[in-house]
């Protein structure tokens, strides 16, 4: 084989970004360029204009999108591994984003864990093998519609897995943060199965204060099922 060499990737990196295109414009498919992890926490407000917060990461092995945004979501901890692909999306005309030595770790290990969220609801369903998982958010800085800084969409997957999500208007959301004032109120889920199996939503996560009761209604049946982690 040929054995390649050069110099690793330091510094500052400035990626080229977009926001045409007459399908989904918008969407950028970046590569981190270190030979190091990113941790999508350490990219600063100040690095990047015209993006929103989320940042989204395919895994091949499971058919699904990992998102990320200020503190929450799938994609572990925010750590971007070396030399992954990721997707961020831009809304305003001049998308721009610095990469720095600041962001990068040297690993996902544990030492990098996060401080748990506040008032967060973590919600899984399983079926066919296969999984999805959404996250409910209650904060004042946050709307009942879309929040460039706190939401994140939900990318669909393979055609066998199954998509689970909320919505804020017409956007379906992986992570969706709600005011306080939801946390009296109901959210509305949506699940699209893929293929037909038994599916189990379950409530992996929970961090809403004890006195606090959530509940799941079909619907379709009425059936209303208590959720307990």
């Amino acid at each position: 084989g040929v054995l390649n060499s050069g110099t690793l990737t330091t510094g500052t990196g400035l990626p080229a970004l977009t926001n045409a295109g007459s399908t989904d414009p918008g969407w950028n498919l970046i590569g981190n360029p270190y030979p190091s992890a990113i941790d999508w926490d350490n990219v600063v407000v100040s690095q990047y204009s015209d993006l929103e917060n989320a940042v989204y990461v395919y895994d091949n092995a499971s058919s699904t999108y990992y998102s990320y945004v200020d503190g929450v979501g799938t994609l572990t901890d925010g750590i971007i591994p070396a030399m992954q692909g990721f997707f961020i999306h831009a809304d305003g005309p001049a998308p721009a984003l610095t990469l720095e030595n600041a962001d990068r770790v040297h690993s996902g290990t544990s030492q990098y864990k996060k401080n748990v969220t506040e008032n967060l609801v973590h919600l899984k369903i399983t079926g066919n093998n296969r999984g999805d998982e959404t996250f409910i958010r209650f904060t004042d800085q946050a709307t009942s519609g879309f929040d460039r800084s706190y939401d994140a969409y939900k990318l669909n997957g393979g055609s066998a897995v199954p998509t689970f999500y909320t919505m804020a208007g017409d956007l379906k959301l992986s992570v969706n943060s709600l005011p306080l004032s939801f946390l009296t109120g109901i959210v509305p889920l949506s699940v699209a199965a893929g293929v037909e199996a038994v599916y189990t939503i379950t409530l992996t996560g929970n961090t809403l204060s004890p006195e606090t009761r959530i509940t799941l209604e079909d619907t379709k049946t009425g059936a209303i099922q208590p959720l307990s982690s």
